[in-house]
């Protein structure tokens, strides 16, 4: 599989980075909005990312949106205990 295809699956490790990588970029800009739906576009295709759902939920607290954060940290919990927070 070529890099070109291996960026086009959505699953692929490399989308999984850039979108992580966006959305903490939007983030840490103060663009709230586009990280969260980074962050969310990223737990869609994959619900078992114990990273995204912690990502998530950093900018739902952000967003003060706090019940919201409250069900990713739960989630990134879940999936990964303490890991997703180191």
């Amino acid at each position: 599989m070529s890099d070109q295809t291996q960026m086009n699956t959505p699953t692929s490790p490399a989308r999984v980075q850039s979108l992580l990588l966006d959305a903490g970029q939007a983030c840490d800009a103060g663009e709230l909005v586009r990280a969260y739906e980074l962050a969310s576009t990223l737990v869609g295709m994959e619900p078992d990312n114990a990273e995204g759902h912690y990502l998530a939920g950093l900018v739902a607290i952000a967003s003060s949106r706090t019940a919201i954060a409250l069900s990713h940290f739960r989630k990134a919990t879940d999936l990964d205990g303490v890991k997703a927070f180191e």
